[in-house]
Protein backbone atom coordinates (compact mmCIF):
# COMPACT_ATOMS: atom_id res chain seq x y z
CA UNK A 1 0.00 0.00 0.00
CA UNK A 2 1.34 3.82 -0.89
CA UNK A 3 1.99 6.08 1.80
CA UNK A 4 -0.31 8.84 1.67
CA UNK A 5 1.33 12.00 1.00
CA UNK A 6 0.81 15.31 2.46
CA UNK A 7 -2.58 17.47 2.01
CA UNK A 8 -1.79 19.64 -1.07
CA UNK A 9 -5.14 20.25 -2.06
CA UNK A 10 -8.14 20.66 0.07
CA UNK A 11 -11.49 20.45 -2.05
CA UNK A 12 -14.52 22.32 -0.92
CA UNK A 13 -17.95 21.00 -1.18
CA UNK A 14 -20.39 24.20 -1.76
CA UNK A 15 -23.44 23.73 -0.50
CA UNK A 16 -24.18 22.50 3.05
CA UNK A 17 -20.18 23.05 3.70
CA UNK A 18 -19.17 26.52 2.42
CA UNK A 19 -22.73 27.63 2.66
CA UNK A 20 -25.88 27.16 3.73
CA UNK A 21 -28.10 27.15 0.72
CA UNK A 22 -29.66 23.72 1.15
CA UNK A 23 -32.80 24.61 3.08
CA UNK A 24 -33.75 27.19 0.79
CA UNK A 25 -32.82 24.51 -1.86
CA UNK A 26 -35.26 22.15 -0.23
CA UNK A 27 -37.95 24.42 0.78
CA UNK A 28 -37.96 25.66 -3.46
CA UNK A 29 -38.41 22.04 -4.25
CA UNK A 30 -40.67 20.66 -2.23
CA UNK A 31 -43.01 23.90 -2.36
CA UNK A 32 -42.62 23.13 -6.25
CA UNK A 33 -43.63 19.59 -5.94
CA UNK A 34 -46.71 19.93 -3.86
CA UNK A 35 -47.86 22.04 -6.68
CA UNK A 36 -48.01 19.38 -8.91
CA UNK A 37 -49.80 16.84 -6.08
CA UNK A 38 -46.68 14.35 -5.90
CA UNK A 39 -47.46 12.71 -2.10
CA UNK A 40 -44.44 12.82 -0.13
CA UNK A 41 -42.79 15.53 -1.32
CA UNK A 42 -40.64 16.16 1.75
CA UNK A 43 -39.30 12.65 1.39
CA UNK A 44 -38.58 13.13 -2.38
CA UNK A 45 -36.36 16.10 -1.65
CA UNK A 46 -34.66 14.98 1.17
CA UNK A 47 -33.34 12.09 -1.09
CA UNK A 48 -32.05 14.36 -3.83
CA UNK A 49 -29.63 15.60 -1.16
CA UNK A 50 -26.04 15.80 -2.77
CA UNK A 51 -27.06 14.65 -6.27
CA UNK A 52 -26.44 16.91 -9.44
CA UNK A 53 -29.80 18.46 -11.01
CA UNK A 54 -29.49 16.17 -14.26
CA UNK A 55 -29.35 13.08 -11.38
CA UNK A 56 -32.56 15.54 -9.19
CA UNK A 57 -34.47 15.06 -12.25
CA UNK A 58 -33.90 11.81 -13.55
CA UNK A 59 -34.65 10.65 -9.98
CA UNK A 60 -37.76 12.44 -9.54
CA UNK A 61 -39.08 11.27 -13.38
CA UNK A 62 -39.31 8.01 -12.32
CA UNK A 63 -41.49 9.49 -9.20
CA UNK A 64 -43.12 11.94 -10.18
CA UNK A 65 -43.58 11.94 -14.17
CA UNK A 66 -45.14 15.56 -14.19
CA UNK A 67 -41.86 16.90 -13.32
CA UNK A 68 -40.24 15.68 -16.15
CA UNK A 69 -40.60 19.24 -18.30
CA UNK A 70 -38.47 21.90 -18.56
CA UNK A 71 -40.68 24.55 -17.66
CA UNK A 72 -40.83 23.17 -14.25
CA UNK A 73 -37.09 22.57 -13.92
CA UNK A 74 -36.52 26.14 -14.86
CA UNK A 75 -38.84 27.87 -12.66
CA UNK A 76 -36.86 25.85 -9.62
CA UNK A 77 -33.38 27.21 -11.04
CA UNK A 78 -35.30 30.77 -10.91
CA UNK A 79 -36.56 30.21 -7.42
CA UNK A 80 -33.56 28.61 -6.13
CA UNK A 81 -31.72 31.60 -7.25
CA UNK A 82 -33.84 33.90 -6.01
CA UNK A 83 -33.63 31.93 -2.24
CA UNK A 84 -30.13 32.00 -2.70
CA UNK A 85 -29.54 35.25 -2.74
CA UNK A 86 -32.22 36.26 -0.19
CA UNK A 87 -30.71 34.20 2.55
CA UNK A 88 -26.81 33.94 1.86
CA UNK A 89 -24.97 36.82 3.72
CA UNK A 90 -21.02 37.41 3.67
CA UNK A 91 -18.88 35.53 6.20
CA UNK A 92 -16.21 36.53 7.49
CA UNK A 93 -15.21 33.62 9.78
CA UNK A 94 -15.06 31.15 7.00
CA UNK A 95 -13.01 33.53 4.47
CA UNK A 96 -10.58 33.92 7.58
CA UNK A 97 -10.24 29.90 7.99
CA UNK A 98 -9.73 29.25 4.46
CA UNK A 99 -7.41 32.43 3.84
CA UNK A 100 -4.96 31.00 6.88
CA UNK A 101 -5.00 27.08 5.10
CA UNK A 102 -1.64 26.44 3.49
CA UNK A 103 -2.85 24.50 1.00
CA UNK A 104 -4.71 25.07 -2.80
CA UNK A 105 -7.74 25.23 -2.67
CA UNK A 106 -10.69 24.78 -4.82
CA UNK A 107 -14.51 23.79 -4.65
CA UNK A 108 -16.43 20.32 -6.55
CA UNK A 109 -20.21 20.49 -5.90
CA UNK A 110 -23.04 18.58 -7.14
CA UNK A 111 -24.56 22.32 -8.07
CA UNK A 112 -24.50 23.99 -11.19
CA UNK A 113 -21.80 26.82 -12.45
CA UNK A 114 -24.43 29.14 -12.04
CA UNK A 115 -25.71 28.14 -8.97
CA UNK A 116 -22.21 27.75 -7.54
CA UNK A 117 -21.25 31.21 -8.42
CA UNK A 118 -24.08 32.72 -6.81
CA UNK A 119 -23.69 31.19 -3.44
CA UNK A 120 -19.79 32.44 -3.24
CA UNK A 121 -21.02 35.81 -4.41
CA UNK A 122 -23.35 35.91 -1.99
CA UNK A 123 -21.66 34.57 0.81
CA UNK A 124 -18.32 36.99 0.06
CA UNK A 125 -16.21 33.83 -1.02
CA UNK A 126 -15.62 34.16 -4.85
CA UNK A 127 -12.91 36.21 -4.57
CA UNK A 128 -10.98 32.83 -3.15
CA UNK A 129 -12.14 30.46 -5.42
CA UNK A 130 -12.66 32.24 -8.67
CA UNK A 131 -10.53 29.82 -11.46
CA UNK A 132 -10.90 26.31 -9.18
CA UNK A 133 -14.48 26.17 -9.50
CA UNK A 134 -15.51 22.77 -10.38
CA UNK A 135 -18.89 21.31 -11.68
CA UNK A 136 -20.78 18.21 -11.98
CA UNK A 137 -21.41 19.92 -14.95
CA UNK A 138 -18.05 19.03 -15.67
CA UNK A 139 -18.02 15.67 -15.71
CA UNK A 140 -20.20 12.98 -17.22
CA UNK A 141 -21.34 11.07 -13.65
CA UNK A 142 -22.01 13.12 -10.52
CA UNK A 143 -21.26 11.99 -7.00
CA UNK A 144 -20.97 9.30 -5.49
CA UNK A 145 -18.99 8.67 -8.42
CA UNK A 146 -15.58 9.87 -8.16
CA UNK A 147 -15.42 11.77 -11.98
CA UNK A 148 -15.72 15.29 -10.57
CA UNK A 149 -12.89 15.33 -7.67
CA UNK A 150 -10.66 13.25 -10.24
CA UNK A 151 -11.53 16.16 -12.63
CA UNK A 152 -10.68 18.93 -9.98
CA UNK A 153 -7.34 16.86 -8.64
CA UNK A 154 -6.46 16.96 -12.45
CA UNK A 155 -7.05 20.58 -13.13
CA UNK A 156 -5.66 21.79 -10.24
CA UNK A 157 -1.92 19.42 -10.73
CA UNK A 158 -2.35 17.67 -7.62
CA UNK A 159 -2.70 13.91 -7.09
CA UNK A 160 -5.63 12.51 -5.14
CA UNK A 161 -3.73 10.60 -2.59
CA UNK A 162 -2.69 14.61 -1.85
CA UNK A 163 -6.09 15.90 -1.46
CA UNK A 164 -8.38 15.94 1.17
CA UNK A 165 -12.26 16.58 0.85
CA UNK A 166 -14.73 18.29 3.20
CA UNK A 167 -17.96 17.21 2.35
CA UNK A 168 -21.69 16.95 3.87
CA UNK A 169 -23.08 13.97 2.48
CA UNK A 170 -22.76 10.51 2.30
CA UNK A 171 -22.66 10.80 -1.72
CA UNK A 172 -19.58 13.08 -1.50
CA UNK A 173 -17.59 10.85 0.91
CA UNK A 174 -18.57 8.02 -1.10
CA UNK A 175 -17.10 9.88 -4.19
CA UNK A 176 -13.81 10.60 -2.06
CA UNK A 177 -13.31 7.31 -1.39
CA UNK A 178 -13.71 6.26 -4.39
CA UNK A 179 -11.40 8.79 -6.07
CA UNK A 180 -8.51 7.47 -3.27
CA UNK A 181 -8.79 10.77 -1.31
CA UNK A 182 -8.90 11.18 2.54
CA UNK A 183 -11.99 13.46 3.49
CA UNK A 184 -13.33 15.03 6.68
CA UNK A 185 -17.36 14.86 7.18
CA UNK A 186 -18.51 18.14 7.98
CA UNK A 187 -21.70 17.34 10.00
CA UNK A 188 -22.18 20.63 12.73
CA UNK A 189 -24.94 18.50 14.05
CA UNK A 190 -22.35 15.68 14.98
CA UNK A 191 -23.66 11.94 14.76
CA UNK A 192 -20.92 11.26 12.51
CA UNK A 193 -19.22 8.16 12.09
CA UNK A 194 -16.57 9.30 10.02
CA UNK A 195 -13.04 8.69 10.64
CA UNK A 196 -12.07 12.23 10.45
CA UNK A 197 -15.47 14.85 11.46
CA UNK A 198 -15.68 18.70 11.92
CA UNK A 199 -18.80 19.83 13.88
CA UNK A 200 -17.52 23.71 13.76
CA UNK A 201 -15.81 25.36 10.05
CA UNK A 202 -13.12 26.78 12.68
CA UNK A 203 -11.99 23.08 13.26
CA UNK A 204 -10.75 21.76 9.74
CA UNK A 205 -7.31 23.74 10.09
CA UNK A 206 -6.28 21.20 12.84
CA UNK A 207 -8.18 18.00 11.48
CA UNK A 208 -6.44 18.77 7.79
CA UNK A 209 -3.05 19.36 9.60
CA UNK A 210 -3.25 16.08 11.54
CA UNK A 211 -4.69 13.52 8.50
CA UNK A 212 -1.25 11.79 6.72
Amino acid sequence: MECPLKIELVIFDCDGVLVDTEPAARAVLVTALESLSVSAAGELADACVGKSLKDVRAFLATHAPATDDDCFWEEIILQTELAIREVLKPEPSVRRVIRALGNKVCVASSGTHQKIRTSLTSAGLLSLFDGSIFSSEDVARGKPFPDLFLHAAACMGVSPRACCVIEDSAPGLQAAREAGMRSIHYAPEGGSSHEFVATAFSELPALIESIR
